[in-house]
């Protein structure tokens, strides 16, 4: 089957950046499944250790039996003694609240999210490779499979944007501190390009067809 014909510069310098895409993605791919599987690890072990965390009578945070005071634990992460501090009044006030739930909660949650979140990643990872991957090795970039691989990039970024508002107002609710959780209308602008190009892809084949069939 013929098809429309690109310059031949114009062509090895697309090939060219379609490969290295292709090759970033990879990598990135990679680095996500490793950091999810990470996350997932450490997120089990710090959910248990929220588990044994308590509050005392003498109002300092108990973590499996030892007390953490302010400078060691500023010591050891290497943060502001100040931001420490408020971290653990937070910590106080919100164990006194409901006996330390809403703290399980909402590290629960935030293990979650980030796994989930990971995941869209690495899902959406998975596409790019696959798209630009496409766009390198075939004889042109206008076929079916690409437009559907962007239109499904497309869905996928809209979904991660709907469970990202939902996980985030889950966690407000949780801790109660009142912050207001708001949509990014860049993502929105992004999602609307992607539909548009896939759309372009779309057209492109279209005429593809025409030039193929009258020759």
């Amino acid at each position: 089957m013929k098809s429309v014909t690109i310059n031949k510069e114009v062509n090895k310098k697309m090939r060219s950046l379609s490969n290295t895409i292709y090759i970033i993605a990879r990598i990135l791919w990679i680095i996500c499944s490793i950091a999810t599987i990470i996350i997932a690890i450490g997120g089990s072990f710090l959910i248990f250790g929220i588990s044994n965390l308590k509050v005392d009578y003498n109002n300092n945070v108990v973590i499996f039996g030892e007390t953490i005071d302010v400078e060691s634990s500023a010591n050891a992460v290497g943060a502001n003694k100040e931001y420490v501090e408020i971290g653990l009044n937070i910590i106080k006030d919100l164990y006194k609240k409901d006996n330390g739930n809403s703290i399980k909660m909402f590290f629960i949650f935030s293990v979650l999210s980030a796994i989930i979140e990971l995941s869209i990643i690495i899902f959406l990872l998975i596409k790019v490779d696959k798209l630009f991957k496409n766009i390198s090795m075939k004889p042109t970039p206008f076929i079916k499979e690409n437009s559907k691989l962007i239109r499904t990039i497309g869905y996928v970024l809209t979904l991660n944007i709907i469970i990202s508002f939902v996980l985030s107002y889950i966690l407000n609710s949780i801790i109660a501190l009142g912050g207001k959780v708001s949509l990014n209308l860049s993502y929105i602008i992004l999602i609307l390009i992607i539909f548009c190009t896939s759309h372009i892809f779309d057209y492109a084949r279209e005429i593809q067809s025409n030039i193929t069939e009258k020759e």
